[in-house]
């Protein structure tokens, strides 16, 4: 939780290309035509369907034929003399961009991607050697394509109608038929399936210490596991008896919650809130295993009126989180926003002024602007977080570097936030300082970034991850020492 102010006392896909983060501030891009979109998109579509791209992709001592492929789609906005930050964030914001032309643009983006998923997979079908490989090692880059080719391949119509079949003839998830799909993409990278997958098993524990590595690993299982959860949920919903494992059946059921929540209305959820909300505080209240437990002894129609409860909780915590977000931001257009380093012109009582003064010519840092308008600030030469300076001090601060304020917001899963995606909003106030906002909380919280790789962390939680081919930054969430939750976050 984030420390109160007391003034009597002390007191986280296909191959395209990414958009480069600046390291000291947030970058403003330049604006891009609607034309230049189009021609930008125009140009990738071709030159991702010649033979000059086939045959340059195939080359193997190019290295990742994904990562050379992202290459040349940048080389493109070169072409066109456009910065290639400022093109791919124009790209991905057409529908706020271009309200007008959404639909042409949305489009012809969908074809970029579809070209650039089949040059992909062309690439990797080419690069088969004739003789399947049965010793060895299995390569650090192998197993990103791998990642990469299962999470383009189970997309795909042919393999969606293969999952489904099973899931309606046998009531459970397609376990038998992922496999082999896995052994199809191992076996289309070069390397014979059993050998693959004894190897890729072996690397389990090592895997772990190469956050990059981790961060596919995560989103590969996401995406495979979230498409067959739906396949199975839509062969339950046209007559399927579900004979699956209880926790399986649990997953499945959230889903028909979820489904369920957007057809009530709003009267209907107000009464549902007040009728299991403490039951729901308690809920989100035990552990894990206890959880679990407490829900296989329930009957279907309890639970999906349980889970539909928790929703709601989460809803309402997310948008009071997203209202404070916004009201902080309002606060942190002045002078003194979030980040600004300052000196003191003379002697300062704090807001706690039984407690603490700060001296003249004492350096500090903005953490936030309250919604009194007094500062939250770190002083590093003295032992306590943080003190309070009321705004009518302000004018006792000399501001000797503007301020450093990065915006992110994205999703986070994990077993202690009730796997549930939960929205997360990160506000970075110094290159190694930070705030994070979770289920309606707001908490300090430290940072480290090095290159594409970011670390968020407090005495609870942590974050680890890298930049995807998005640009986002995704990876691992450690709740407790326990890293199998997820996060993903893009830019603001």
């Amino acid at each position: 939780m984030a420390p109160k102010k007391n003034k009597n006392k002390a007191a986280a896909a296909a191959p395209v290309e990414t958009v480069p983060v600046e390291e000291d501030h947030l970058a403003v891009p330049e604006a891009v035509s609607g034309d230049k979109i189009k021609s930008y998109c125009n140009l990738c579509i071709d030159m991702m369907k010649s033979k000059a791209c086939r045959d340059k992709l195939k080359d193997v001592s190019i290295g990742r034929p994904g990562v050379a492929l992202i290459e040349m789609q940048k080389e493109k906005w070169d072409e066109l003399k456009v910065p290639r930050e400022s093109g791919r964030s124009a790209l991905d914001g057409i529908e706020k961009n271009f309200p007008d032309d959404y639909k042409v643009l949305s489009e012809l983006r969908g074809k970029f991607v579809e070209a650039a998923k089949a040059a992909y997979m062309q690439a990797l079908q080419d690069r088969k050697p004739v003789v399947l490989i049965t010793e060895g090692e299995l390569p650090r880059d192998a197993v990103l394509e791998f990642f990469d080719s299962c999470n383009i391949r189970f997309d795909e119509a042919d393999i969606k109608a293969r999952l489904k079949k099973y899931c309606a003839e046998h009531g459970c998830l397609p376990d038998p038929v992922v496999e082999e799909v896995h052994n199809e993409m191992f076996e289309n990278l070069g390397f014979e399936a059993k050998f693959a997958k004894e190897k890729f098993t072996e690397m389990g524990a090592t895997m772990k210490e190469d956050s990059d590595l981790v961060a596919n690993l995560n989103r590969w299982q996401r995406n495979t596991s979230g498409i067959c959860m739906d396949l199975l949920r839509e062969a339950m919903s046209e007559g399927t008896e579900l004979k699956c494992k209880d926790e399986v059946k649990v997953r499945i059921l959230e889903v028909v919650a979820r489904e369920a929540l957007a057809s009530m209305t709003p009267e209907d959820r107000g009464a549902l809130l007040n009728k299991n909300g403490k039951k729901v505080q308690i809920f989100r209240g035990l552990p894990a295993e206890d959880r679990q437990r407490h829900l296989e002894k329930m009957a279907d129609e309890d639970k999906i009126d349980l889970m539909k409860t928790e929703l709601l909780v989460l809803n309402v915590m997310q948008l009071r989180q997203k209202d404070d977000q916004a009201k902080m931001m309002n606060r942190s257009k002045g002078r003194f926003k979030p980040g600004t380093e300052f000196k003191t012109t003379e002697v300062i009582k704090t807001v706690d002024k039984n407690v603490a003064a700060i001296a003249k010519n004492t350096l500090g840092r903005v953490l936030v602007v309250d919604a009194d308008g007094d500062l939250r600030v770190v002083i590093p030469t003295k032992d306590r977080p943080f003190y309070f300076i009321s705004s009518k001090d302000l004018d006792k601060l000399r501001v000797i570097r503007e301020g450093f304020l990065r915006l992110f917001e994205g999703q986070a899963t994990h077993a202690a936030f009730g796997n549930n995606g939960i929205l997360v909003h990160i506000t970075l106030t110094s290159a190694k300082t930070g705030m994070w906002s979770m289920l309606g909380q707001t908490a300090d919280m430290k940072v480290e970034v090095e290159g594409d790789g970011i670390v968020l962390y407090d005495d609870d939680t942590r974050f680890e991850g890298k930049k995807n081919n998005d640009g986002n930054y995704e990876g691992t969430v450690t709740q407790e020492g326990d890293s199998n939750g997820h996060f993903i976050l893009r830019a603001c």
